[in-house]
């Protein structure tokens, strides 16, 4: 006898690719610029499994528990048109506009290939995706962009949008 489950609705995630990708050319076809976006957590892990330490030392080495969440978010962009990977922007954990966002700042202006900024959980927040835009703008200057991104809520909240709107930049989300 066969039991009965409840069993989710699979999405037909070619027709999802589809409609998509048909949204995505009908929208931003009049961009010269077409940025393909996504961050990622980069975890900070020690290199060596070798230590030099004191006689008589108990524990030594990295406590992988607390060390899971110690990284950094990098947005990493492509531009299609060219098939060049942008310079990575960089989300590392501290205050907004503390120590090291100030220290940082002129990081691009003193030769630094990548854009660094600091807010406390390490990961994109609106602040945060509002200076991407900015990155973007400053490294496309006079240039129709287009930005294709996930529908992460920091980059879909009103403020965000508004503020693509504001700054002339066209975009897209890709369907969750």
């Amino acid at each position: 006898m066969k039991l009965k489950t409840v069993v989710q609705a699979i999405p037909n995630w070619v027709a999802v690719a589809l409609e998509a990708s048909n949204n995505i050319r009908a929208k931003l076809k009049a961009c010269t610029v077409l940025i393909n976006a996504d961050e990622m957590f980069i975890n900070f892990y020690p290199r060596d499994t070798e230590f030099v330490v004191p006689t008589g030392t108990r524990r030594v080495g990295s406590n992988v528990a607390s060390d899971a969440k110690k990284g950094c978010t990098v947005m990493v962009s492509a531009e299609m048109y060219s098939s060049m990977i942008l310079s990575p922007f960089i989300v590392m954990t501290a205050t907004h506009n503390g120590t090291l966002a100030r220290r940082f700042a002129s990081w691009r202006d003193k030769g630094g290939d990548a854009s660094v900024h600091f807010q406390p959980p390490h990961w994109m927040d609106t602040p945060t995706a509002k200076q991407y835009i900015d990155f973007l703008i400053s490294l496309f200057p006079c240039q129709k962009i287009g930005l294709i991104w996930d529908a992460a809520s920091a980059h879909t909240c009103q403020e965000v949008i508004d503020y693509l709107e504001l700054k002339g930049v066209m975009y897209e989300f890709i369907p969750a």
